[in-house]
This record gives structure tokens, sequence and C-alpha cells, in this order.
């Protein structure tokens, strides 16, 4: 199923205390004024447990007059999702990401999975078997690179501090630009043409 939260005005989401983890097959979070109003949607700092979206996570909707902000604070939000685009961003709805990490761990067994055009406090890549494929010019504070492939393709990505391989499976490629304001670490590759 599908759980929308689709307030007027600001709102919050999330537990408030403790570590448990809320778990969605696909959420979505968007603006249900008929004006062109923004609204923040704001992850309440008070807990400190993930957030799982097993399918689709949707900031906004292709009718949605307003736009919405997600204010992702410093939670873990995992994009778990294998059909090929498990987080999308409509229209002039946009993510604030704090100090939150965004872990894409889908496997699309048909294709490559689409990285969300935004940009990231933390940005983990994370799954053995996929190539993960940015969907447009991506910032990240920092970047981590577990397991997988990351493809840039021609886009620019730019990792504001540190860049980690952490397995030898663990792969940046791509034909665009990587620039790097911090270290380069790890035992994975590294192949930009």
């Amino acid at each position: 199923g599908t759980v929308t939260l689709a307030p007027t005005v600001n709102a919050a989401f999330g537990t408030t205390a403790g570590s448990a983890t809320w778990i969605f097959n696909n959420l979505t979070l968007r603006n249900a004024t008929t004006s062109a109003s923004s609204i923040t949607i704001t992850t309440e700092g008070g807990g400190t447990g993930p957030i799982n979206v097993g399918n689709l996570l949707r900031l906004g909707s292709a009718s949605d007059t307003g736009s919405t902000t997600l204010n992702a604070t410093t939670r873990e939000w995992n994009i778990n999702g294998t059909n090929g685009d498990p987080f999308q961003i409509f229209g002039a709805s946009a993510l604030t990401a704090s100090t939150s990490l965004f872990s894409y761990n889908g496997d699309n067994g048909s294709g490559t999975t689409t990285v969300q055009q935004a940009t990231y406090a933390r940005l983990k890549i994370n799954n053995p078997a996929e190539i993960f494929s940015l969907e447009g010019n991506t910032t990240s504070t920092t970047s981590t690179i577990e397991d997988g492939t990351l493809d840039i393709m021609a886009n620019s990505f730019t990792t504001l501090d540190d860049l980690s391989f952490t397995l030898a499976n663990a792969t940046l490629q791509g034909t665009g630009n990587v620039t790097v304001g911090g270290d380069v670490l790890g035992v994975g590759g590294f192949i930009i043409n």
C-alpha cells in the first residue's frame, strides 16, 4: 500500500523518541493546498530510528499546485526500491538534507537504479549486484560507495568532504566530472573516462 502525508501547512513526521524503525512500501509526502504556496515537512529530531521505503518515495506530486520541501534532519532514509526509480521529486519540491543519510540499497533486476538529483548530506550506495545512475548533477557532503557501482554518466558529482569506497566491489564510473573536497579512501575502483 501507500501512505500519503498531505498537509496544507508545515508538518512534522517521524518518531519523537526512541529508535523504532518506520517501514513503508510506498511513501508520498506532498502539499495538499490548492494555491502555489510551499510547505515544509520536517522529520522529527527526537527519535533516531531509520525510515525504510521498500518501493517508492515521492516528494510532491505531478498534480500539486504548491511545492513540498522535505527537511530530512538527522535521520537515515533507506531507499530500497527495485523499480528503477525509487525516489522521485516532482516540480518545485525539494530536499533539505540537513545531516541525514540517504542510502540506496535496491536492485532493479531489469536495469539500473536512478539516484534522484538532489543535494545530500550523506549519500550511500549499497548493493553489490546493482549499477546506480545519477539522474543529474549531484552534490553530497560525504559520499560512501559501500558496495556496487555508482555511474555518474555525463553528470557532475561533487563530494564536499570525503569520498569512501568500503568494499572491493565498490566502483565509481562515468564520463562526467568528479570533485572531492576531502579524502578519497578505500579499496574499490575509480573509472572516469
